[in-house]
Formats: C-alpha cells, sequence, structure tokens
C-alpha cells in the first residue's frame, strides 16, 4: 500500500514539473507565449499599455511596434523596441542585456501640481547593480511637457556600445532655460556642455537670478581633464542674495597632476548681515603618491581669513575613507561686525582672532589638535548698557578631546579671569570666573558691579553652580507697582494656565551672597542703603530660594505725602523664600515736638511699622513714648500736631480718608500717599508742632512752622518756611 501510495505521489510530482516545463516553454519559446505575456502586462499595469504589433520570443529576444504607455504623469509612445537577453543569467543573479534599442521615442510629460510630494525611494532601484548592458541606444528622443508650470523640452541620440559612450545634439530646454550636452566616452573623454538659465525661477520656486555655465571634459577614462566656469548674477532664494558669484575649476590629472579652482562671491546677504566679498582658491597637486593641497578663503578684502594644507599621502595607491590625512590651517580673523550681526542684545564685536589646526589620522577617523587666541576683544552688551573691553581668551584642543580655556577682561573698572575645561568625549565642562568690582549692569533701573568667584561644572545629567558673590556698589530702582489691583495670596485661580520657567531643568546652584558698603534699592516708596548676606540655592528642576537677611543701614520711606526716616537695623528676611518676596521688618520714623501740662514741651518719635512680604507688605503706626493713639499719629505725621486740632473740611475729610487705610497692605497706603500729595503738592513738605500753655485762656495751644522744599537744579534746593504767620525765611541748600 505504501509503494503505490509513493509511485502515485511520484507520478504527481512529475506531472507538475512537465507541466511547469511546458508552461515555461510555451512562455519563453514561442511567439503565442510572448503575446500572453504582453497580455498580462497590460492588465496589471497602472496606467493603459498598448502594442501595435509584437514579434520573436520572450527568452531569446523580440521585437514591438506602435508602443503607447498613457498614466496620470505621462504619455509614451515608442515607434519601435527591441530586446535580447540571456535569462540562462538569472541562474547566477544577473540581468544579461545584450541589445536594447529605442526608435523615434515621444514623451509628453504631465504637471501634476496635486502631486503628494512623497520623496522618492532610491533604494527601490538597487536591483540596477544586477544589469549587465552589452549594447543599447535611443535614436530621436524627444521629451515635452511642464515642469513647475513652466513648459519643457527635450531631445537625445544616445548609443552606448563596447563600453564606449556616445551622446549627440542632446539638449534640455524648461522654459528660456537651455542645457546643450554632446561627447562621446571610451578610452577617453570627449564631452561639452553648455548651461544657460536667464530665470533661475523656472527651475528652482522661490528663488531669482541668472547662471551660466560652460566647459569640457578631454583626455584619459580614469584621469581626465575638467575644464569648467560658472556665473550667476542677482541670485536669491529665501533670505539669502548673491551679487555676484563666478568660479573656473581646472582638474588635470594626466599632465599636470593638478587641480585649480577658484571662486569669488560679491555681497553676499543672510538675513541680518553682509559679506562684502568671499574668495575661495583651491590648488591640488598629486606629486607621485602622494596629493598636495593648498585652501585659501578670503572673506572682507582680506580682513578675515583660512588658509592651509591638507595632505593624503598614499591617495594614488588608497583612494577610499581610510586614506590618511596630514593636515594644518591657520586662521586669522579681524573684523566681526559682519560676522556677527547687531542683536537687541550685543553689537560692536571688535577683536583680533587668530588659531591654527592640525588634522591627522584617517579620513574616517580624524585626530584633530590646535588652539584659538582671541586678542584686544570687545563688545557691548545693550541690554544691560555695559561695555565689555580687552578680551584676551586662549583655548588649545589637544588629542584627547580636551579642551583648555584661559582668559580676562574687563568691564566699568573691574576685571575677571576666567579658566576652565572641557572634555569633549564626556560632554562635560569645568569653568571657572574670578572677578573684582566688575560691571554687569549700567541702566537707568540698575547699576550694580560684581566680585565673582563661581564655578560651574556640567555633564549631560546636572548643572552645578557654586561659589561666593560680593557686590560693592549697586543702584537698583525696581519697577514701581503702587498703582497695581492685585488679589490676596490665598485667592486661588481655577483654570490659570501653568507657567514654564526658563531655567534649565537639571541646574543646582549654592551661592553665597555678601553686600558691600555701596548698594542702593528703591522700590515703591522705599529707598535704603542695604548690607547683609545671603545664601542662595536651588535645586534641579525648582527655582531658586534664600536664607539669610539684608539689614537697612539707612534711607527713608514715603508715606501719606511724607518723607520718613528709616531706622538703622530694619530688615529684609529670607527663610527659603524666593528672591524677589523677602519678608520685611523696617520702622520708618519722623519727630514732632509738643506740650504738654505737666512736662512742658517734648519730643515725640512717630512712625509706621512695615511688615508681611514685599508681594504683601502690610503697615501700622506706632510713637516713642507709647501712649498716642493711632489717629493722633498719623496727624503728626500729615499735619504736624495732633487729631483735635485738625479744621477744616478738606483736612478733617483726608485724615478720615487716611485713618480707613490703616492695617491695610502697601498698596492702598500707596494710593492715600498719591493723594496727600495731590493735596499738599508734588514738594518735599515738613512740619514742627510746637505745643504751649495758655494761662489766659487755660488752653493748650500749637505752634505750627510749615516747610516747603523744592529740588531746582542738580546742586540747588529751595527750602521757605513760615510760623504763624510771622516768620517768613528761605534757605538754600548745595549739595
Amino acid at each position: 500500500m505504501m509503494k503505490l501510495a509513493g509511485k502515485i505521489l511520484a507520478y504527481f510530482v512529475l506531472i507538475i514539473f512537465i507541466s511547469l516545463v511546458g508552461i515555461t516553454y510555451f512562455i519563453g519559446m514561442t511567439s503565442e507565449g510572448l503575446q500572453l505575456t504582453l497580455k498580462l502586462a497590460t492588465t496589471f499595469l497602472p496606467g493603459k499599455l498598448e502594442i501595435g504589433q509584437a514579434s520573436g520570443k520572450l527568452f531569446s529576444g523580440f521585437n514591438l511596434n506602435h508602443i503607447s504607455y498613457a498614466d496620470s504623469t505621462q504619455i509614451t509612445s515608442i515607434n519601435t523596441l527591441h530586446l535580447a537577453w540571456d535569462p540562462t543569467q538569472l541562474l547566477h543573479g544577473k540581468i544579461l542585456i545584450q541589445d536594447l534599442s529605442f526608435n523615434h521615442v515621444r514623451v509628453n510629460l504631465i504637471d501634476n501640481t496635486k502631486s503628494s510630494g512623497d520623496s522618492f525611494d532610491w533604494n527601490s532601484l538597487v536591483w540596477l547593480n544586477k544589469i549587465i548592458l552589452q549594447r543599447a541606444q535611443v535614436q530621436d528622443l524627444t521629451i515635452n511637457g511642464t515642469f513647475n508650470g513652466f513648459p519643457i523640452k527635450s531631445s537625445a541620440n544616445i548609443t552606448f556600445e563596447n563600453n564606449q559612450l556616445e551622446i549627440h545634439n542632446t539638449q534640455l530646454a524648461i522654459a528660456s532655460s537651455t542645457l546643450n550636452l554632446t561627447g562621446s566616452l571610451k578610452d577617453t573623454w570627449h564631452v561639452q556642455w553648455q548651461i544657460h538659465v536667464p530665470k533661475l525661477e523656472t527651475l528652482v520656486q522661490g528663488s531669482q537670478g541668472t547662471f551660466t555655465s560652460n566647459g569640457t571634459i578631454s583626455g584619459p577614462a580614469f584621469s581626465p581633464k575638467i575644464d569648467a566656469n560658472l556665473e550667476g548674477n542677482h541670485l536669491s532664494f529665501g533670505q539669502q542674495s548673491i551679487e555676484k558669484i563666478s568660479g573656473e575649476i581646472l582638474f588635470d590629472l594626466k599632465t599636470q597632476k593638478e587641480l585649480i579652482a577658484n571662486l569669488s562671491i560679491q555681497n553676499f546677504t543672510s538675513k541680518d548681515y553682509t559679506l562684502e566679498s568671499i574668495a575661495l582658491t583651491a590648488n591640488g597637486k598629486l606629486l607621485e603618491d602622494k596629493l598636495l593641497s593648498t585652501i585659501n578663503l578670503t572673506i572682507n578684502n582680506n580682513q578675515n581669513q583660512i588658509s592651509g594644507t591638507v595632505i593624503l599621502p598614499k591617495f594614488a595607491k588608497k583612494i577610499d575613507i581610510e586614506q590618511p590625512i596630514e593636515s594644518k590651517i591657520n586662521l586669522r580673523f579681524s573684523e566681526f561686525k559682519s560676522l556677527i550681526p547687531a542683536t537687541p542684545y550685543a553689537k560692536h564685536p571688535k577683536g583680533i582672532l587668530t588659531g591654527q589646526a592640525e588634522i591627522t589620522g584617517t579620513l574616517s577617523h580624524p585626530i584633530f589638535s590646535g588652539h584659538l587666541n582671541l586678542q584686544k576683544g570687545h563688545i557691548k552688551v545693550t541690554k544691560l548698557g555695559v561695555k565689555i573691553n580687552d578680551i584676551n581668551l586662549t583655548a588649545n584642543y589637544d588629542k584627547k578631546n580636551q579642551i583648555t580655556l584661559n582668559g580676562q577682561f574687563q568691564s566699568g573698572d573691574g576685571s575677571a579671569t576666567l579658566q576652565g575645561n572641557i572634555d569633549i568625549t564626556q560632554s562635560s565642562l569645568i569653568l571657572n570666573l574670578q572677578g573684582h568690582d566688575l560691571q554687569i549692569a549700567n541702566t537707568a533701573e540698575y547699576k550694580v558691579n560684581l566680585s565673582p568667584d563661581l564655578t560651574l561644572t556640567a555633564n549631560p545629567s546636572e548643572t552645578h553652580l557654586h561659589g561666593r558673590i560680593t557686590i560693592p556698589y549697586a543702584e537698583i530702582i525696581a519697577n514701581h507697582f503702587g498703582n497695581t489691583v492685585s488679589l490676596p495670596a490665598d485667592v486661588v485661580m481655577v483654570g490659570k494656565p501653568e507657567t514654564t520657567s526658563n531655567m534649565p531643568t537639571n541646574l543646582s546652584m549654592q551661592i553665597h551672597l555678601k553686600l558691600g558698603d555701596d548698594v542702593h534699592l528703591a522700590y515703591d516708596a522705599l529707598k535704603t542703603k542695604l548690607g547683609g548676606n545671603l545664601r542662595i540655592t536651588q535645586n534641579a528642576g525648582s527655582e531658586p530660594f534664600a536664607t539669610g537677611e539684608l539689614s537697612t543701614l539707612k534711607g527713608n520711606y514715603r508715606a501719606y505725602g511724607h518723607t520718613l526716616t528709616i531706622q538703622k537695623g530694619g530688615r529684609l528676611i529670607y527663610t527659603g523664600s524666593p528672591l524677589s518676596n523677602p519678608g520685611l521688618d523696617i520702622q520708618a520714623v519722623t519727630l514732632v515736638k509738643r506740650s504738654t501740662m505737666s512736662a512742658g514741651s517734648e519730643q515725640v518719635t512717630v512712625g509706621v511699622q512695615l511688615s508681611g512680604t514685599a508681594n504683601q507688605p502690610f503697615m501700622s503706626l506706632f510713637s516713642s513714648p507709647a501712649g498716642l493713639t493711632q489717629g493722633d499719629i498719623l496727624s503728626y505725621i500729615i499735619f504736624g500736631y495732633p487729631q483735635a486740632q485738625v479744621a477744616g473740611s478738606k483736612s478733617l475729610a483726608l485724615l478720615s480718608a487716611a485713618t480707613s487705610t490703616l492695617n491695610m497692605n502697601g498698596a492702598n497706603v500707596n494710593k492715600m500717599t498719591k493723594k496727600v500729595e495731590k493735596y499738599l503738592g508734588h514738594v518735599d513738605i515738613t512740619t514742627e508742632s510746637i505745643e504751649t500753655f495758655n494761662p489766659k485762656s487755660n488752653t493748650v495751644e500749637a505752634s505750627t512752622t510749615i516747610g516747603i522744599g523744592k529740588q531746582l537744579a542738580p546742586n540747588l534746593y529751595l527750602h521757605y518756611s513760615v510760623g504763624n504767620g510771622v516768620d517768613l525765611m528761605y534757605g538754600f541748600e548745595y549739595d
């Protein structure tokens, strides 16, 4: 039974094999098989294929006449097509084409503006390297259609036979642009071309200008001589433009064994900067096995220059990326204005930059070393109003991918030194900055000098800044927020968008900040001299905070139209709070005189106590000696005498409104201060009230002196005093 089943299976396989051989023979070795194959092709091709006449056999050779094929992108017609090939080479993974000829070919392109724009996958053509072509010919090829909306026309006659390529009367025209190519290649080159593009926009959308090129290729196939030149005028693309570009190339590997290339560019503009001239010269010479090349690049009439040599010592023996290389490059830049355009942050860069680089190793694995040196550098930081002068910086790059930095610079009357190391392999750096009395801000709001001793370390996972900063001098006039209405701190905004920080998420810092002897702050109604120390800390991913205290050494606080003297020892308190929101513990006072029936005349200190935080300040009133009511203290501050002696409807209304601001935040107090100033005038006002006992009337009477001051000139101050309509006094003060 098993033998019978085996025989049946063997007969079945034999029948299938004979059938396949028969089908293969029918398709490949008969004219009917060719007809069937063409019919199947017309069915499966995406376009419409029509063939007028077919003769021959698929596996030996065939002829097709009156062929037409059309799809959404083109319509092609071919008068005759002949193909002869050897299918047995398929067994060796190759396609051997013995003869492929086209005659009278017409191609009409359809410019499909609705194309998806997907890029072509060149990997899909990898099978072409399996083709062995012995002879091919295209006679009377004509292409017509549109390209980017412009008419296109091309004609060609090409023959390839016995490893010789011949091109006759080949032309390509797109609108008014033309390409003419003719010549042959077998053992020697004989090729000429001419390119003329009067309107570059016909080839590249969004561009403008004219372009021409012509040249020849002659000499042996593997050591040709190339002589070419090009010229472009009024070229532009996007934000880049070139007034004129011209160049020439002479490449001779047979006789002189040299390469000469020259390129010249005039008025190159890119967005914010312009280079008046760029000139590139390259020379190469083949000396036995060695290729010696020299390069020279000049920018802006030799003000900036790069030059050097490149040597490939085994060029003739080993032309690949493992070729050894020896190179030296020299650099000298003395003009930076055109290379570094002005920005809202910096402008007017100056200096002399020199350097040298050496390249060894191989083309695939080059090894770099060298140095850069910047001397007499200068730049203006416009946003900060600072000029950084006398910049001298040296960077050395060794063969272990280490960069060592050393430098110094001046800002204002101060100076600083910079040292550091950058590890290219590890992507890490260490920088140290030490300076004395460096001017870092010089604007109307901020005038600040620093004496830093800071170290910055960074790698891909973290960045850390630590050290000390001393501020020997600062004049800070912060923005005035007195008229801004803010919600209480405990109000929660529903749906409020999250704010993002510009600080690096991996930045941490530990900085000790010390204020020197000349630090002044003007914030809202507060003007004071500051001293003290802070420790500023930031953890990775969070905002910086501070601990420590800043003390008020002297100053004044303006409240209710009067300037009060700040007591020494006031504090700005940081207990892990943000830098912009310290706690407040500040007293501002003024002296008044009063008389009592028992003690006679005495001097009383009245003032305000600031507490809370900078964002949510609170004010209260106090007196020394204690015992005065809040209303009397406020009346003394505004008028110079107690509230019982305030007369007049305007004065009473003013005092009532001012009293209503007690225990309110600083914004409301500031509004009331403005009302007082409007009522009393935008001048400096001082009052002295002397209370005396009148035995005739058996009452206490107040004798008031009012002083009004005004700054008339930078060094001239006028003070006018009048007391009870009796004494008149003028005072002139010079700073």
